[in-house]
């Protein structure tokens, strides 16, 4: 998501002849920072890329973002004079600010705001409507991102339950439970490449090994299988999921982490 912002605030920027942009995602708490683009003209210009990325103005670009969002349609502009230190009295403003509301199926789930110097580098200067205009025009890219990750989640999820049914279909061709695990394991190794897929079933108060891909028969009293049921007892005991060695990701987030003891 944060790279395609990303690149959403350069075609802005190069479309409107913006210097640098950021935008804001909806949150629980009003609007989220959720990234910014300098072109390579405001790179150079050290001393407004810094002022206009400072503790002290992006407050004022968030409430602009807010406020757009709010309004549910339409966009906003303010002016702002950067690079010539505090503004005097009289001084005139070197860039707007242009703000419009990232729409997704009607609802304003975030805002984009773009800077824009006063004087274009090149070319006529565009107004302050024509901005605002095309500005809203490349809003829509983001309403399409969002529409193709969820197509493309439903299409997962599709494809999930397909392979679920499947397994489930070919389960039922075994004439009890251990065969249909035995034919589970198989089917589900070969799918996914599983050097060892496994599946313990609950007897009384515990759980045993009952089939195990690559065999027909089951040694539970091998050391490997006590490996392998103390694994599921600790799965069982969590009640969810557990990786091993542990995702880096993981390991940094303490909600994710799970005993591996066993």
């Amino acid at each position: 998501m944060e790279k395609f912002l990303v690149g959403l605030l350069e075609i802005q920027c190069e479309l409107v002849g913006g210097t640098l942009g950021v935008v804001y995602l909806t949150g629980e708490r009003g609007v989220v920072f959720a990234g910014h683009y300098i072109s390579a003209t405001a790179a150079r210009m050290d001393r407004i890329a810094h002022e206009a990325m400072s503790g002290a103005f992006l407050p004022r670009l968030e409430r602009l973002a807010a406020r757009v969002v709010q309004a549910r349609g339409g966009g906003a502009l303010e002016t702002a004079t950067l690079g010539s230190g505090p503004a005097l009295y009289g001084e005139h403003a070197t860039h707007r600010l242009a703000a419009i509301p990232l729409l997704h199926d009607g609802v304003a789930r975030g805002a984009s705001v773009v800077i824009v110097p006063e004087r274009a580098r090149s070319g006529p200067r565009v107004t302050d409507e024509e901005l605002l205009t095309r500005l809203a025009l490349t809003s829509a890219r983001f309403e399409a991102y969002l529409w193709r990750m969820q197509a493309t989640a439903e299409a997962e999820q599709r494809a999930k339950l397909r392979e679920a049914v499947e397994l489930l279909d070919l389960a039922q061709q075994g004439e009890n439970a251990g065969s249909m695990a035995s034919l589970m394991c198989h089917e589900l190794a070969r799918r996914f490449g599983c050097t060892r897929v496994s599946i313990g079933l609950v007897e009384r108060d515990w759980i045993r090994l009952n089939a195990v891909s690559g065999s027909d028969n089951v040694d539970r009293k091998g050391a490997v299988a006590e490996a392998i049921e103390a694994a599921m007892e600790e799965c069982a005991d969590q009640d969810t999921e557990i990786v091993y060695p542990p995702p880096s990701d993981v390991e940094h987030d303490p909600m994710l982490r799970r005993v591996t003891r066993a």
